[in-house]
């Protein structure tokens, strides 16, 4: 019986290991994804300064539109290009924020895999002990 523990231990220990490898890659993506989010907000936060000032400096040169159109075509691209690359980087953030429920899934079904394992070790064990029970029992009613 000695033996069929250290058979279920070593069986089982695979599926520990995957199982810590899963939360492993759950707690990074969680890490990355906190960072993500707040690199995206400090970048919606400088952009926000942005319109802001160009909001500002729009107003200033109204007087003088003919000179400044230049100018503000360059600061509206520029505009629009952060914007773009934002809405990227939401884009990126919303598939990565998409992935956890799949790890968590991965998780939980590992853990039921480790749980019926056991349960289904210990039945077999409990089977053995009474077995070779009945057999001991056996034996010292022959002698």
């Amino acid at each position: 019986s000695a033996s069929l523990i250290e058979v279920q231990q070593t069986a089982i220990l695979p599926l520990r290991t995957e199982l810590h490898d899963l939360k492993s890659q759950l707690d990074l993506l969680t890490e990355s994804i906190h960072s993500r989010v707040e690199e995206v907000r400090q970048e919606a936060g400088a952009v926000g300064s942005q319109v802001e000032q160009f909001k500002s400096e729009l107003s200033l040169t109204q007087t003088n539109a003919a000179s400044s159109t230049n100018q503000i075509n360059s600061q509206i691209s520029t505009l629009s290009d952060q914007l773009a690359t934002l809405s990227e980087r939401f884009k990126e953030l919303f598939t990565t924020w998409q992935q956890i429920p799949e790890l968590q899934e991965a998780i939980s079904t590992m853990n039921q895999r480790v749980n019926q394992f056991e349960v289904d070790s210990a039945d077999k064990l409990t089977c053995i002990v009474s077995s070779e029970q009945v057999h001991r029992e056996s034996l010292e009613q022959r002698m």
